[in-house]
C-alpha cells in the first residue's frame, strides 16, 4: 500500500515504489507526505 499525500494504491511489487520494496512484510514507513505499508 502507497499513499501518496491524500492518495491510496494498492501496488503488486513491479509497479511499487522502491521505498516500499525496501521494506520487508507487515513493516511500514512514513517519508514526508507520503506512507508506505508492506503487507504481510
Amino acid at each position: 500500500m502507497q499513499m501518496l499525500g491524500c492518495c491510496g494504491y494498492a501496488v503488486c511489487e513491479k509497479h511499487a515504489d522502491m521505498l516500499l520494496k525496501a521494506l520487508s512484510p507487515g513493516e511500514k514507513k512514513e517519508w514526508g507526505a507520503c506512507f508506505y505499508w508492506r503487507y504481510d
